[in-house]
């Protein structure tokens, strides 16, 4: 069963003075979604609740929803926005953290409750926080056993087919508020909408948003030609008009948490319009299911290889920080980016496929689900049936073999709605090469990035990079390396300036 809460954020701050508990902000909050399943944390959620003594934290048990916390001995904050924290405490010396940036700078987000910032972490996963006037004490929830099971993956494909469609009928049971499915040509959501067809179930809406250049921009397609086989009402969100102001909005927006997510501002815009929808989102489907992981990261992981693996995940040059000024060279190090993942990775080495719960609960957890709450929850409550704790549990516990084949949400999805076999899914179909006009924007953009870029206190060197990648042909490895470098560095500006501009 569903439990919603609710749908926007809040915070507090409480301290003890003279043993009584001052207290800022709504004494009791819920926001997100449980699911009644008898398992401990399950669904995503932060609550809080105070009493004359004590304040009491919960969090789910995969800790999706981003909230942070700072905490000295005579204060403590939580907020689901850093700028709160930020400018409550404008006599704190809040510091960049360089070893968390030198992961982010590179992968494109966080690593576990790691933040731009020292003294500012995100709520932990699976936790219960509670703050006395002894000080402040964090206890994680345990989880029954989850064997590995010995399945062959012909079973494993019909044992997901039917849970996942147990889930969502027991998600929905009862459910009146409208239903708006975002829409891709992949696999998480046409398993939503494929469930909610067999449920008899229509949605209000189904939305897609195109793709800026390069890449390849079939999604809308294949959503399109998904929903008119099922009869969905389905509305396609153009491209943004102004890349670089919304890779800032977007920034700010989720916390400088991660570089994706600046193209979909134009979905963000018309879901803030909409008001007590849920949205399903196949946040997790594609990590727990079909990751597209190549199988020397399984082998590496299974021999332990961590620093190895971590410099695959990486690539082996460092072509990012070549553009860095020299300053930032010193303090953004590739070889502490690569200690930081190598032992990230060792913290799995007892769960069943590890490198799946690796990349599950730091990038699905960092880099992904901001988007979810922070991006389309604002108006809306946002459901996410895959990381659900029975379904993870049963995916995770399927033998890595059949994560290996890289097949397995294909497979189900065939399996358990043949007659939407011959459907496409997005690929490389279409080249999403920009016209001259989208061409000449993207130069605009470029050199609105310089000037931001330029600005003081300077984080990058990339006026020789831009200028050639901006006058080279429309090819699609210059568009995505021109894209890469103005997205990472106008987060990596941003993030820096934060500090000095909101404290």
């Amino acid at each position: 069963m569903l439990i919603l809460g609710n749908h926007q954020g809040s915070h507090f701050s409480a301290a003890f003075s003279n043993g009584n508990l001052v207290f800022e902000g709504p004494k009791s909050h819920f926001h997100g979604y449980k699911i009644d399943s008898g398992i401990p944390g399950d669904g995503v959620y932060v609550e809080w609740s105070a009493t004359d003594h004590t304040v009491t934290i919960s969090t789910d048990r995969l800790g999706m929803l981003p909230y942070y916390i700072f905490h000295r001995p005579n204060r403590l904050m939580v907020s689901d926005t850093i700028h709160k924290i930020l400018n409550s405490v404008p006599e704190h010396d809040f510091q960049l953290d360089y070893a968390a940036l030198s992961v982010q700078f590179r992968l494109g987000h966080f690593l576990g409750d790691d933040t731009a910032f020292t003294d500012i972490k995100r709520l932990p996963a699976n936790a219960i926080i509670k703050l006395t006037e002894h000080g402040l004490e964090t206890t994680f929830r345990s989880e029954p056993p989850n064997p590995m099971l010995d399945i062959s993956a012909e079973k494993a494909v019909k044992v997901y087919g039917e849970r996942f469609d147990e889930l969502m009928e027991n998600l929905l049971h009862n459910n009146h508020a409208p239903l708006i499915i975002p829409a891709s040509g992949g696999r998480d959501s046409r398993h939503i909408l494929l469930a909610l067809d067999r449920l008899k179930i229509q949605p209000k809406i189904c939305i897609t948003q195109r793709h800026l250049p390069p890449t390849p921009d079939d999604d809308y397609i294949c959503a399109k030609t998904l929903c008119k086989s099922l009869g969905f009402n389905h509305k396609i969100l153009n491209k943004t008009a102004d890349i670089l102001d919304d890779e800032i909005n977007k920034n700010r927006l989720i916390n400088y948490e991660s570089e994706p997510h600046g193209w979909i501002m134009p979905t963000i815009e018309y879901l803030a319009e909409q008001s007590d929808n849920i949205i399903l989102d196949g946040l997790g489907g594609d990590r727990l299911s079909e990751s597209k992981l190549d199988k020397v990261l399984y082998d590496l992981y299974k021999q332990e290889r961590f620093s190895d693996l971590s410099r695959l995940m990486l690539g082996r040059g460092d072509y990012l920080q070549t553009f860095l000024t020299q300053p930032l060279r010193r303090h953004l190090n590739y070889e502490i980016a690569i200690d930081a993942i190598s032992k990230k990775l060792e913290e799995y080495k007892g769960l069943n496929n590890p490198i799946i719960e690796f990349y599950l609960r730091n990038r699905t957890r960092r880099c992904i689900a901001p988007s979810c709450w922070n991006l389309f929850g604002y108006s809306n409550h946002v459901i996410t049936p895959f990381i659900a704790a029975d379904l993870h549990r049963l995916l995770v516990s399927f033998p890595a073999e059949i994560h290996e084949a890289q097949n397995l949400h294909t497979r189900t999805i065939a399996d358990r709605y043949p007659q939407y076999s011959q459907l496409p899914y997005a690929g490389d179909k279409i080249a999403n090469l920009p016209n001259m006009k989208e061409h000449v924007s993207n130069i605009f953009t470029g050199l609105k990035a310089l000037k931001l870029h330029s600005s003081r206190p300077p984080v990058t060197e990339l006026l020789p990079e831009l200028t050639r990648l901006m006058s080279a042909a429309r090819s699609r490895k210059d568009l995505t390396r021109f894209i890469a470098l103005q997205n990472r560095f106008t987060l990596l500006q941003q993030t820096t300036r934060s500090v000095k501009t909101e404290t």
